[in-house]
C-alpha cells in the first residue's frame, strides 16, 4: 500500500495546485479581488514554503514535487491580488479596495521570526508548522467573507477542488502515518469545508434572484442556469413567436 498512498498524496497535492487555476481565471476575468483576503494569500504562500522545506528535507516526493507547482501558482495569485488591489485602480477611485494596505501593515510582525535549523525532527516540525499556517490562512478569509457578506470573487471550482485535494492528502497522511501531514490537514479540511459552505450560502441563499448584489457566478461555474435567466429566455421566445 506504500506506493498507493504516495500516489494518492501526489494526486491530492496536484488537485490543490490545479484548484488555483480557476481562481486565477476568475480574477483575471472580473479584474476584482476585493473579496479575497490578503492575509490568506500571504499565509498560504508562506505555509507552502515550509511544506517545501519539509518535503525536500524528508525526501518525500509526493509532497515537494506538486508543492513546488502549487507554490508557483500561489505566488502568481498573490501577485494578481496585489496588482488588481493597488496598481490597476487609483486611490479613492470607485471600487478601489484599500483593505490590502491595512492587512500588509499588520503582517510584518506576524511571522518570519522562526525557522528551525536542526534536521530530522526539525523537518517534521517545519512541515507541521507549514500545514497549520495554511490551515490558519483560511481564518482571515472566512472573517473577510463574513464581514463583507460577499464571496463573489472567490471561485467555486477552486474551493471544491481544494476540499477534494485535501481529502486525498488526508488519505496519504493517515496511510503513511505522517503526523506532520494528517494532523493539521484535518483542521485545514474542516476549515475549507466551512469556507465552501459560506461561499454557497452567500452566493445562493442569502440573496433572492434578481436582488441587487445577487451573484450568479457560482451557478454559471457549476453549469446551472438560474431561474431568472430561464424565465427571461422563455419570455424572449414567446415575444419572438408572437
Amino acid at each position: 500500500m506504500g506506493l498507493v498512498y504516495q500516489t494518492i498524496g501526489m494526486m491530492g497535492s496536484f488537485v490543490i495546485a490545479s484548484s488555483l487555476v480557476p481562481q486565477m481565471h476568475k480574477v483575471y476575468k472580473t479584474k476584482s479581488t476585493k473579496d479575497i483576503s490578503l492575509r490568506f494569500q500571504v499565509l498560504y504562500v508562506f505555509g507552502l514554503a515550509l511544506i517545501l522545506v519539509y518535503g525536500f528535507g524528508e525526501d518525500l516526493w509526493p509532497i515537494f514535487v506538486p508543492a513546488t507547482v502549487e507554490e508557483l501558482a500561489a505566488i502568481v495569485m498573490l501577485g494578481m491580488k496585489l496588482y488588481y488591489d493597488h496598481w490597476s485602480t487609483k486611490p479613492g477611485a470607485v471600487g478601489t479596495d484599500e483593505s490590502g494596505d491595512l492587512e500588509l501593515d499588520q503582517l510584518h510582525a506576524a511571522f518570519f521570526d522562526f525557522i528551525p535549523h536542526k534536521m530530522g525532527l526539525a523537518y517534521q516540525t517545519i512541515g507541521m508548522m507549514g500545514s497549520f499556517v495554511i490551515a490558519s490562512s483560511l481564518v482571515p478569509q472566512m472573517h473577510k467573507v463574513y464581514k463583507t457578506k460577499s464571496a463573489k470573487d472567490i471561485s467555486l471550482r477552486f474551493q471544491v477542488l481544494y476540499v477534494f485535494g485535501l481529502a486525498l492528502i488526508l488519505v496519504y497522511g493517515f496511510g503513511e502515518d505522517l503526523w506532520p501531514i494528517f494532523v493539521p490537514a484535518t483542521v485545514e479540511e474542516l476549515a475549507a469545508i466551512v469556507m465552501l459552505g459560506m461561499k454557497l450560502y452567500y452566493d445562493h441563499w442569502s440573496t433572492k434572484p434578481g436582488a441587487v448584489g445577487t451573484d450568479e457566478s457560482g451557478d454559471l461555474e457549476l453549469g446551472i442556469e438560474s431561474p431568472l435567466s430561464k424565465s427571461e429566455s422563455n419570455f424572449n421566445a414567446m415575444t419572438k413567436s408572437a
